[in-house]
C-alpha cells in the first residue's frame, strides 16, 4: 500500500518573542518517507494551540506547498482558513 499525502505529527512551538509571532517546528512524514522537521512562523495573536495549529497543516497541507522548501530551501507562505481562523504561515 502507497500513501502519497502529508502527515503531520506533531508540532511544537518555540520560545515565543514579545510580538505575536510565534515560531514552530513541524514534524511531518511524506508518503512513506521518514519523518522530517520543518521551521516556521506565524501570527499567534488569535492564541492558536499546537495541537489546532498542527489538525490546520494536515488538513491543508498538500505536497506541492512543501516541495519548493524540500527540494530548493525557498521559503513558502501559505493562508490556512477555517470557520475558526485564519492564518498566514510561512515554512522555512
Amino acid at each position: 500500500m502507497y500513501f502519497a499525502g502529508i502527515v503531520v505529527q506533531s508540532v511544537k512551538y518555540m520560545k515565543k518573542d514579545l510580538s505575536t509571532n510565534q515560531d514552530f517546528i513541524m514534524s511531518f512524514q511524506l508518503g512513506i518517507t521518514p519523518i522530517q522537521d520543518m521551521h516556521g512562523t506565524f501570527d499567534n495573536s488569535v492564541n492558536v494551540s499546537e495541537e489546532e495549529l498542527a489538525q490546520l497543516l494536515h488538513t491543508h497541507l498538500t505536497k506541492k506547498m512543501l516541495l519548493p522548501v524540500l527540494e530548493y530551501g525557498e521559503p513558502q507562505s501559505i493562508e490556512i482558513s477555517n470557520r475558526k481562523h485564519n492564518l498566514l504561515v510561512h515554512l522555512r
